[in-house]
């Protein structure tokens, strides 16, 4: 089975909770569509957790994004002791105001070697990923396609274009492949979509509720 989840943001027993409920395997995939760090208290955990199993695959989200560009700035490893400039210290404060307190407080209390191994691992992601199931595209991507055009390939996007836009559910994305998002809480669009997986097949858009409520899977 393939799986998709997205925006687990530091939740990991409800991570793991997922994992047992559909009896997650070696004959599985998962892709998590970005933003598994900040604002809950466990996403070094969660990373970590992927970053051990053969199977699972984290694409780039916002979040991610901002953590690896923050991290590059810094001589690794990063401890209490370690004396940040005030270009360090504004940045710090952007992430912490997006939730990304927990986050760096537990990267300070990890070896050196992890350190070095997440922010390695973090530059390596995936922006978008495309697979084909029983003969039905399907292209994964954090946020959507800003400044969409049909004439544009999928290798034209740049990286802020797939992390921070909101997609517009009526926009058929490709005619022949099926896009699906997370980052939008899928109450954005309306209430009743609250918790829900919004399916508008006939835009080729699919949306995946932030709150990990539900997950998304295809036999293969």
């Amino acid at each position: 089975m393939i799986y998709v989840m997205s925006d687990i943001h530091g939740c990991y027993d409800k991570y793991i909770a997922m994992l047992d409920k559909i009896q997650f395997s070696d004959r599985d995939t998962l892709y998590i569509l970005g933003d598994v760090v900040d604002r809950g208290a466990d996403g070094i955990k969660i990373l970590l957790d992927i970053m051990r199993r053969n199977h699972v695959e984290l694409l780039m989200g916002n979040h991610e994004y901002f953590m690896a560009a923050l991290l590059s700035d810094f001589q690794l490893p990063i401890d209490c002791k370690t004396v940040l400039d005030n270009r360090m210290l504004k940045a710090l404060k952007l992430w912490f105001d997006d939730g990304g307190k927990s986050t760096f407080s537990t990267f300070l209390s990890l070896s050196a070697d992890q350190q070095k191994q997440i922010a390695s691992f973090l530059k390596q992601l995936r922006f978008y990923v495309q697979i084909e199931v029983s003969n039905q595209q399907y292209v994964f991507v954090h946020s959507g396609f800003q400044n969409f055009s049909l004439k544009r390939s999928l290798e034209s996007y740049q990286k802020e274009e797939l992390l921070f836009c909101r997609p517009h559910l009526q926009t058929v994305y490709f005619p022949e492949k099926i896009v699906i998002v997370g980052h939008t809480p899928t109450f954005f669009y309306h209430q009743k979509y609250t918790r829900k997986i919004i399916k508008k097949i006939k835009s080729s858009i699919l949306t995946v509720d932030a709150l990990i409520q539900k997950v998304v899977c295809w036999d293969v």
